[in-house]
């Protein structure tokens, strides 16, 4: 993800670029390339991301607010399940056990 420094407001924090999170303004198309997908050629010889892609890529875009909760809670990039502990703490996310 992209990051910058947000001095706008109080004593600022760090930010995630709102129009190029991944690195590019083409935010599907970033994630198609990072996922390595084979994309459609068009009659103009354009590459596009068939609906099914263009669906799960903006699922995965949404998903990543929580991705980033997980891995900054817990410090980790672990695989497996993670569950909330407490519903109303955004920091309590933890592996389920047996989840791997």
């Amino acid at each position: 993800m992209f990051v910058n420094w947000n001095s706008d407001m109080y004593e600022g924090a760090p930010e995630i670029d709102i129009k190029r999170p991944y690195g590019n303004r083409d935010v599907y198309g970033d994630i198609a390339e990072m996922l390595e997908w084979e994309l459609v050629e068009t009659a103009d010889g354009d590459k596009v991301m068939t609906k099914e892609q263009g669906e799960q890529a903006k699922q995965l875009h949404k998903e990543m607010a929580t991705a980033l909760q997980i891995v900054l809670s817990n410090q980790s990039f672990e695989t497996g399940e993670y569950v909330k502990t407490s519903e109303y703490d955004d920091l309590s996310w933890r592996l389920r056990k047996n989840s791997r």
